[in-house]
């Protein structure tokens, strides 16, 4: 059996330096993406940051995650704007493929 999850996280640059910050897995594409928009609001002003939701195939029998494609990628910039790219074919509806090969980008959520 194989069983499809969900990876967020957020990853910060400040004075050069670039920090992984919260990361978690869930059983549902949308609460990993607000888990990680609510990662990004918390990212101090001033502060760079990337967020992205990735599809994983959990192997039970082989005690193995595989990560399947990125679904969905957020960019903020030291001003706080945030550039949303949706990427990859996932349970509730983005488009498929790998980062930059298409799907929408806008800013704001």
């Amino acid at each position: 059996m194989i069983r499809r999850l969900f990876e967020w996280g957020v990853v910060t640059e400040s004075a050069g330096r670039v920090r992984q910050s919260p990361v978690g897995v869930t059983d549902q594409e949308g609460r990993a993406a607000d888990r990680m928009a609510e990662a990004l609001r918390a990212v101090p002003a001033g502060t760079w940051a990337r967020g992205w939701v990735t599809a994983l195939a959990y192997r039970p029998a082989w005690n193995r995650y595989d990560r399947l494609h990125t679904l969905l990628l957020a960019v903020r910039d030291a001003s706080g704007t945030v550039e949303w790219i949706t990427t990859g074919n996932g349970a509730d509806g983005c488009a498929a493929g790998e980062p930059g090969a298409g799907g929408r980008s806008g800013s704001g959520r």
